[in-house]
């Protein structure tokens, strides 16, 4: 089974290390996480959510010191599970407290 994770990239605290959205292969019996890979650089992805059709993934984002976050899109390759950025638009609200 395939995961994908958020990391942030950015944080208040400069506690974070992450590069954006990773995808592992999770062993369902142990529920391990291996063969980690970085398949999206994207600010803060906090929130992730796949399309019911496992075509696209979006990624909530929290922007710090901005008057807004953003929502990316991707598409998840049917092959590779890779993803393949489609849009960015700004969500109208702030990420974090400034």
């Amino acid at each position: 089974m395939l995961a994908y994770v958020g990391s942030y990239t950015s944080a208040i605290d400069g506690g974070s290390s992450g590069k954006g959205i990773y995808r592992f292969e999770m062993d369902v019996r142990t529920g391990a996480f291996a063969n980690q890979k970085l398949v999206a650089g994207t600010p803060n992805p906090s929130w992730i959510a796949i399309h019911p059709s496992k075509k696209y993934l979006c990624s909530f984002n929290e922007i710090a010191n901005q008057e807004t976050g953003s929502v990316s899109a991707f598409a998840i390759d049917p092959t590779s599970r890779d993803l393949t950025p489609l849009n960015t638009v700004g969500s109208e609200g702030g990420g974090q407290p400034t």
